[in-house]
């Protein structure tokens, strides 16, 4: 009986939620393909490189629309399933809410190893991929002319962190370089800081540089200007550094996790950004379980609403909840508040709500 009416519940359920993934997903690609199609129509792109544009930000756009799809799905199956008394049917069966809400609670479980796959994974690297598209599109070129200013680079392979004001990656060229020595203890060995910089197809040469050594204890051991370097140490490809963007939040988690490792010359402040963005990638996994909470709330044995009505209910509490995770996300990244809390308040706080709403309408997971 148990295994019968969860089957059915799942199915129900599942239906609405893939026709809800293709409906947000169809209604995002619309509003993009809006917002671009000026560059593909005056430029002649390619049906090919259109289709790699889209295929690159398909990470991110599923980041985007499995919490909101989970929620109208969720809503809209039970205030059907209310509507027509299938609920009470299941109640008087002897079938507790909890045993109710199990169906939807595991497929919520699923959904949070997704979605934080995505989130400190694949969907970071779509914003910078869609750029870098767009300016080969315009450009008309086979290769993409990355032109970034502010590029930090964190090579672990040779224990040196990079930080480029601005590069053009297919001429191989740079200004502002700055390239930090790091010791095997991760602590400053040395510091070049250059003019300018030129790629010769195996090493970069720096000009006008100004070279800083450091003793163990972190104190400066001597400081020397040098008018040209030509160091096979410098070995990283200008490719290499574009793959990162200064942008937190177009770094994955890894990256990110590298960087702080490394980063031992930056304030607090100037660090909090990226603090608040490595545990923002992990607070984003628990969205669609967060937000299922509030779907049950919608429901229970005295509610005759129209399905449809779960849709105005989503909307407002879909606002609500990216309107609070900002303003605390902005806090953290600003150093207001401190970046773990920044970003965990906000699951926190709507978790806290939802299940004092489902405990006082007597409705939770006890029968």
């Amino acid at each position: 009986m148990h295994k019968l009416y969860s089957r059915y519940l799942l199915a129900e359920f599942l239906k609405v939620f893939l026709f809800s993934l293709v409906a947000c997903g169809a209604l995002w690609l619309i509003a993009d393909l809006l917002g671009s199609l000026d560059d593909f129509v005056q430029e002649s792109a390619s049906v090919g490189l259109i289709i790699e544009f889209y295929i690159v930000q398909f990470p991110k756009m599923l980041l985007l629309v499995v919490p909101v799809g989970f929620l109208f799905s969720a809503l809209f199956t039970l205030l059907t399933m209310t509507r027509h008394h299938e609920l009470i049917a299941l109640q008087a069966s002897g079938v507790s809410w909890g045993e109710i809400y199990r169906p939807f609670v595991w497929v919520g479980i699923f959904l949070l190893l997704a979605t934080g796959y995505l989130s400190m994974g694949p969907a970071n690297h779509a914003e910078g991929r869609r750029k870098e598209i767009l300016e080969q599109i315009r450009t008309k070129s086979k290769e993409t002319k990355t032109f970034k200013k502010g590029v930090p680079y964190y090579d672990s392979l040779r224990n040196q962190v990079w930080y480029v004001q601005s590069l053009d990656a297919l001429k191989g060229e740079a200004e502002g370089v700055e390239i930090t020595v790091l010791s095997e203890l991760l602590g400053d060995e040395a510091k070049y800081v250059a003019e300018s910089g030129r790629w010769n197809g195996n090493f970069w040469i720096l000009k006008n540089v100004k070279v800083m050594r450091f003793e163990a204890k972190g104190g400066l051991q001597s400081e020397t200007p040098a008018p040209m370097i030509q160091d096979g140490r410098f070995a990283t490809p200008p490719k290499q550094l574009a793959l990162l963007q200064a942008k937190p939040e177009e770094l994955n988690f890894l990256e990110i996790m590298r960087f702080l490792k490394q980063t031992t010359n930056r304030s607090e402040r100037a660090l909090a950004p990226y603090r608040t963005e490595l545990f923002q990638q992990i607070a984003e996994a628990f969205i669609p379980l967060v937000l299922l909470l509030f779907a049950f709330c919608c429901c229970g044995n005295e509610t005759r609403r129209n399905p449809a009505a779960g849709v105005f209910n989503a909307i407002f509490i879909l606002m609500a909840y990216y309107f609070v995770m900002n303003f605390f996300l902005a806090m953290g990244s600003s150093g207001r508040l401190p970046s773990l809390l920044s970003a965990m308040l906000t699951p926190v706080i709507f978790t806290g709500i939802g299940l004092w709403i489902l405990n006082k309408k007597r409705i939770g997971f006890k029968s």
